[in-house]
């Protein structure tokens, strides 16, 4: 299910670049309003307990990446007070970062 949503959204990013290229706005915008559509869904991934570490997993290094991916998220995160928007982009975040949880071995 990820992989085909990755799929799908690398799909509409290229029609976007090849409507962009070619100067066709009438189809841009369609691609561009798919697009938005696309990343405001809600995206129910799996049940995250399922993949989550055990409790006896404890933070034993400073892993930059992540620190970077937390910066992200609080920049975005100021951009709305909204928290359906909010939502939306943590979810972006996640999903351009697929099966890279840093500092998890």
């Amino acid at each position: 299910m990820i992989e085909g949503r990755k799929s799908y959204r690398d799909s509409l990013e290229k029609l976007w670049k090849h409507y962009y290229d070619t100067r066709n706005e009438k189809k841009l915008r369609l691609v561009e309003d798919e697009l938005k559509q696309f990343h405001m869904m809600n995206k129910h991934l799996y049940d995250s307990r399922l993949e989550l570490p055990s409790e006896a997993l404890q933070p034993r290094e400073n892993v930059s990446k992540c620190n970077e991916w937390f910066r992200e998220a609080l920049y975005y995160k100021g951009l709305s007070a909204n928290f359906n928007e909010n939502q939306h982009r943590s979810e972006v975040i996640f999903q351009a970062h697929p099966g890279s949880t840093p500092g998890v071995r």
